[in-house]
């Protein structure tokens, strides 16, 4: 159930649908190594590691793209209201 919400998580944080397929491609580790006790999990973590930090970076760069829409669109609200008072 964890491993559900986690996936739901990549979702609602926008996450590709493609990676969360490669993210997944392995199945959930836990279970592999509860099956097989020499099931070699590190390639697999440093694969999703890999992605996470992908993914962070992407969501890193649209904070940026977004907090500066934010601030234009900011400066020109207090524009326009500047403008409304001085035509009173």
């Amino acid at each position: 159930m964890a491993f559900i919400m986690f996936l739901k998580t990549l979702k609602d944080t926008g996450m590709p649908l493609e990676e969360m397929k490669e993210f997944v491609q392995d199945g959930y580790i836990w279970d592999s190594l509860a099956e097989d006790p020499d099931y070699k999990a590190v390639p697999v973590l440093t694969e999703r590691v890999n992605i996470l930090e992908k993914h962070l970076r992407n969501m890193e760069e649209k904070k940026r793209e977004l907090e500066g829409i934010m601030m234009i669109t900011k400066e020109k609200l207090q524009n326009t209201l500047l403008e409304e008072d001085a035509r009173r």
